[in-house]
């Protein structure tokens, strides 16, 4: 895949979509996990090749606290 500058937005407020795009646009390995009952879906990026130990960084549990989704999208670089 080819490498794709992913511009994350200073804006505060996320919609879904606007994330699902950025997730698509970085080109890393994606995975739906499920949905939540609201009908998000719950999606892993994969990143790193195979560094070990490996970590897991969630974000977007609480949609009003969306610091952590900024954070995860911009360290998929």
């Amino acid at each position: 895949m080819g490498e794709e500058e992913v511009t994350i937005s200073s804006d505060h407020c996320l919609r879904t979509e606007d994330v699902l795009s950025q997730l698509r646009k970085s080109g890393k390995l994606l995975t739906e996990w499920g949905r939540a009952i609201d009908g998000t879906p719950i999606i892993s990026a994969w990143t790193g090749g195979d560094k070990q130990p490996a970590i897991v960084i969630a974000a977007g549990v609480h949609c009003t606290e969306t610091s952590g989704v900024h954070g995860a999208l911009n360290i998929l670089d």
